[in-house]
Formats: structure tokens, sequence, C-alpha cells
């Protein structure tokens, strides 16, 4: 995006102001140049900043299965607790 914008300033914008020399037309190519680099390197900032979070929160994991009086929880009415092995 930012070279067809810089194409599009070139074609129409520098002639129509009437100074079009080489020194504006270098300094447009420069801030295209650094547009793209900044839009890329702020891309990868993100792109590592989500694969930090991603490896710091590590795999999914389900919690413990843990025994609910069935009285009190009527889905668990018909199963047994489980028993303890102490």
């Amino acid at each position: 995006m930012p070279w067809l914008l810089g194409e599009l300033l070139k074609l129409w914008a520098l002639p129509a102001w009437g100074d079009a020399d080489a020194r504006t037309v270098q300094m447009v190519d420069i801030l295209v140049i650094g547009t793209t680099v900044v839009l890329l390197l702020a891309t990868a900032t993100v792109a590592i900043g989500c694969w930090i979070v991603d490896v710091m929160k590590g795999p999914r994991r389900h919690a413990d299965a843990y025994w609910v009086d069935p009285a009190a929880d009527p889905i668990q009415r018909g199963k047994q607790p489980p028993s303890s092995s102490t």
C-alpha cells in the first residue's frame, strides 16, 4: 500500500506542484521505504508478542475431577463417589 501511494504521489502530485526534481522524488522513495519497514517491524513485534503469550500459557489443562454431593447436584445423581485409597 505505501508503494502504491508513493507512485501515485510521484505521478500526479509532484508534477502538479511544479517542483519535481530528483531530490523530491528520492524523499518520497525514502518515506515509502521507511513506512514499509516500520509496518513490517510492527507486525513482527505483535507476532512475537502473541507467540510469547502462547508459550507462557502452555498447553490447556482440565481441572481435576472432584466429588460433588449427588443430593446437591442434579447432574451427579446416580453416580457413586470415588473410593478413597487412603
